[in-house]
């Protein structure tokens, strides 16, 4: 089934600039018009059988594989994350194909050069939190995205150059966004050993952080070795959803691969 996607959006204006530096802010670019997040949304609904359980609340899931949670939930990451790819894969790009195509043509204008999906990885997908899930967003930990250190990859990688993004399908009605500190991975300790758990906490507690809205249709890209985590939701409504797709970049071998 393929997505009510108007021809119109490949040329929309985007929030900042194609080729603007966004390896340490934050920008945001155009993909999707109301109407086309209304139809995303409604493939999304179709799939229901195929979304993935992420906790015990059934009001969080994912459609689609996701590396920091599939590579680290399983006996192995070969059962955990890449037969779960795999599978979750065909679905994506048979219902989602258009979108994905979209992303990746739009990302390869952000950095002004050709992106590809990492074929062994999984591809994009969906994070649905739903009902009184939305309510505890705020108790997520601040992290880096660190989870390309463990996937295997055919080349040597460029850590210097990766990054995370997130399209807005659905938000609820007070909203949804990234909340983010001024510090680097790189700020961190050098040693793996040292305890980067409490010198987050430690940071955190003396460095004010900054929210950033998300907006429907709009792909948000920034560093992920900026600390982040998802922001909270202050309020919440009967039938409220936080709908987004999720994925990373990184350069490798002379190329940009996408996945999640």
């Amino acid at each position: 089934m393929r997505l009510l996607l108007g021809a119109h959006s490949h040329t929309v204006s985007s929030s900042s600039t194609y080729g603007d530096t966004v390896q340490h802010d934050l920008n945001s670019y155009d993909v999707l018009s109301d109407l086309e997040c209304e139809s995303v949304r409604e493939q999304i609904y179709m799939s229901r059988d195929h979304w993935i359980p992420r906790d015990e609340t059934e009001e969080f899931f994912t459609l689609g594989a996701a590396s920091y949670l599939d590579f680290y939930m399983a006996p192995g990451p070969e059962e955990g994350y890449y037969s779960k790819a795999m599978e979750q894969n065909k679905l994506l790009m048979s219902t989602f194909g258009e979108l994905l195509e979209r992303v990746r043509e739009t990302f390869g204008r952000i950095v002004q050069d050709e992106a590809e999906y990492a074929e062994h990885l999984a591809l994009p997908g969906f994070h649905i939190f739903l009902g009184q899930r939305l309510r505890s967003l705020g108790e997520a930990h601040p992290h880096f995205d660190q989870n390309y250190r463990h996937l295997r990859w055919p080349a040597q990688l460029d850590p210097a150059q990766m990054y995370s993004f997130t399209l807005a399908v659905r938000l609820p009605e007070a909203g949804g966004g990234l909340t983010t500190w001024p510090i680097s991975f790189d700020d961190g300790p050098a040693s793996d050993t040292h305890d980067w758990r409490q010198w987050v906490n430690d940071v955190t507690r003396h460095v004010r952080p900054t929210d950033h809205d998300y907006a429907p249709g709009k792909l948000t890209v920034h560093s992920g070795h900026t600390l982040h985590r998802i922001s909270a939701t202050p309020w919440t409504v009967p039938g409220d959803e936080r709908i987004t797709l999720q994925g990373h970049a990184v350069r490798c071998a002379g190329r940009w691969l996408l996945y999640w």
